[in-house]
């Protein structure tokens, strides 16, 4: 028998000015995790984001953060971001995994990257090359049985139009500068921004 919708998710409430969670943890790295509140799952604005989060950090070897992080520096072996929208929107995440004697150093860095990104955007040439990823790597996001079934999932669960999936890459080939733009401006306010730094001889507390 066919079953009943979930009920919907609560609104999320408003969040907190921006603040910094430190936590003392015996390890041999620091982990440090940096936040800010962004979108819901079909929100006008996911695609350029998507393209935003692809050059700060979803790319892998040749994102901001791993440029800046790895190969100039050496102060992570892996730094990453990404995007978690769900049915009521969800954070923008950046995360890495940083040598504990240079954390301040490292956390400086990532800040720097989402200041950066927020003051200037990106160039014509970084937003063609991120499309170009996105869209090459999008059919392999339904070339299975199980695949298609995860992203006909997305579309039940998220309310989203049946030409979804269809218009992912015309979509995703209009995004310019300006369109990356308007989403950075909206979902990229770093005075929302949430800090949290878990490593050994970090201080306690939360500001």
């Amino acid at each position: 028998p066919r079953g009943a919708r979930a009920a919907p998710l609560p609104e999320i409430p408003p969040l907190p000015a921006e603040r910094e969670v430190r936590i003392d943890f015996p390890a041999a790295q620091t982990a440090i995790y940096l936040a800010v509140p962004a979108l819901a799952r079909g929100d006008e604005l996911e695609i350029p984001l998507q393209v935003a989060n692809q050059v700060l950090g979803g790319s892998g070897l040749v994102s901001r953060l791993f440029q800046e992080m790895r190969e100039d520096r050496g102060l992570s072996y892996s730094s990453h971001s990404g995007l978690r929208p769900g049915s009521v929107p969800g954070p923008w995440l950046v995360r890495s995994l940083v040598r504990a004697d240079r954390t301040e150093e490292a956390l400086a860095v990532m800040l720097g990257e989402l200041e950066r990104l927020a003051a200037e955007g990106l160039d014509d040439e970084e937003i063609t090359e991120a499309v170009r990823h996105l869209t090459g790597a999008y059919p392999l996001s339904l070339a299975g049985n199980a695949a298609m079934v995860g992203q006909l999932s997305v579309l039940a669960v998220h309310d989203l139009p049946a030409d979804h999936l269809a218009q992912y890459i015309p979509r995703m080939e209009a995004v310019d500068r300006a369109a990356v733009g308007a989403a950075l401006d909206r979902v990229l306010d770093l005075e929302r921004l949430t800090r949290v730094v878990v490593g050994p001889g970090v201080e306690d507390g939360a500001r």
